[in-house]
């Protein structure tokens, strides 16, 4: 079966059907993240983000769904943030990617590169000359399928825990 990019966005009541996407990320960064403390409990974890998911869809946000036939294997929430941006030189809009991921048994098959170019062509629909994309620290395969398509570090975010 020949790979498929649908947008799935028009019925955010399937995005159970990438839960378990989610709860793989979420079993990556527990293994590989740098910062903690992290979430441990993986149903609180995609509860908190599926309502995430919800709110940016209702925001003019997107998902897309990747499919080797009827099998998800991966899939991408986006969403823009319209007008020039006050630190980078941006003046129409930035389109985050707010999570992409593949499920393991599928990687280095070009999903991932299907997906972002559906993030190329959705950023350039909602006229943004930008896309972003955070990296949970640790993640380094990530940042290298990142890199090796011209993403740019732009910026670090650091966080400090508050007891």
């Amino acid at each position: 079966m020949p790979l498929t990019i649908d947008d799935a966005s028009a019925a955010p009541e399937g995005l159970a059907e990438v839960e378990h996407l989610w709860l793989e990320l979420h079993a990556t960064h527990q293994q590989q993240a740098s910062f903690r403390p992290l979430l441990e409990d993986p149903t609180i974890s995609w509860e908190r983000r599926r309502g995430w998911y919800h709110t940016l869809l209702a925001d003019n946000g997107r998902y897309f769904v990747a499919r080797d036939g009827d099998r998800v294997i991966g899939y991408m929430v986006v969403h823009p943030t319209p007008g020039a941006d006050d630190t980078f030189g941006f003046e129409r809009g930035v389109l985050e990617i707010v999570t992409l991921v593949v499920t393991a048994a599928e990687r280095s098959r070009g999903v991932g590169q299907l997906l972002l170019a559906a993030a190329d062509h959705h950023a350039r629909s909602v006229d943004c000359d930008a896309i972003r994309v955070a990296v949970m620290a640790g993640n380094h395969p990530a940042v290298g399928f990142y890199e090796r398509r011209s993403y740019n570090l732009g910026e670090h975010v650091l966080y400090r825990k508050i007891d």
